[in-house]
């Protein structure tokens, strides 16, 4: 396996992420030795620790100092407690923000994919009329519904996977979600390259390619996330 993607950390952390997800690596065991993750990913000792970092930022691992780091035996109604997500807050807003879109990262991109297998007519009548909304509030100059029908795409998305933990990990980001969409929506060019990266997405999602969802919704989130960091510089 040799990761190429647009941030190797991330996709690095997705892969583990599904791994985990999946049982190939099971819940209170030991990762494997970082030089075996490194040649299994074929990824530097700097990307990989990155995307351990990443993992227990969302503890789903927890590293321990010589000892190699253990997935945990997550109680997902505590990972997605409202008020374990608050006590970020106190890392300020553009902090936060930035935490958001790396975990948007690993989990939004693996959404799409399952989206891509998952989803039915419902669902892409649905994207496709959040896309005619944005197409049409681009037309009209008009931020807020731009915003509202961005959002609404995203949401229709996490509805597609047909999974309650995604959709309750949407939930409880929302309000954040929509908070990065107001910083990025006014700079130039935003309006155009979001819609061709939405389309992107939902190209492949119509075609039922899991890869190809995964891929174009990491370009669209990496690119969301160079915009957030200039609009919070």
């Amino acid at each position: 396996m040799e990761i190429k993607g647009t941030s190797i950390p991330v996709e690095a952390a997705q892969v583990l992420l599904e791994m985990i997800q999946s049982g190939v690596i099971k819940a209170g065991s030991q990762l494997p030795p970082e030089r075996s993750l490194q040649k299994q990913l074929g990824i530097s000792r700097v990307s990989l620790r990155e995307a351990l970092n990443i993992l227990e930022v969302l503890k789903v691992v927890k590293r321990r100092a010589g000892k190699g780091s253990m997935v945990q035996d997550i109680n997902i109604d505590t990972f997605l407690d409202p008020g374990q997500l608050a006590k970020h807050v106190t890392l300020g807003e553009r902090d936060l923000l930035l935490d958001l879109m790396d975990f948007r990262l690993v989990i939004e991109c693996h959404a799409a994919s399952l989206a891509a297998e998952r989803i039915n007519q419902h669902y892409l009548d649905q994207l496709q009329t959040a896309l005619f909304d944005m197409r049409n509030a681009h037309d009209t100059h008009d931020d807020g519904k731009f915003i509202d029908s961005d959002f609404m795409f995203h949401q229709v998305l996490a509805w597609a996977t047909r999974s309650h933990v995604y959709q309750r990990i949407f939930y409880l980001i929302h309000s954040l979600l929509r908070t990065s969409l107001q910083r990025t929506v006014r700079q130039v060019g935003a309006y155009e390259r979001a819609i061709r990266e939405h389309e992107a997405v939902l190209d492949a999602i119509e075609a039922g390619d899991a890869q190809g969802a995964r891929q174009a919704m990491e370009q669209h989130l990496a690119d969301v996330r160079a915009d957030l960091e200039r609009s919070v510089d």
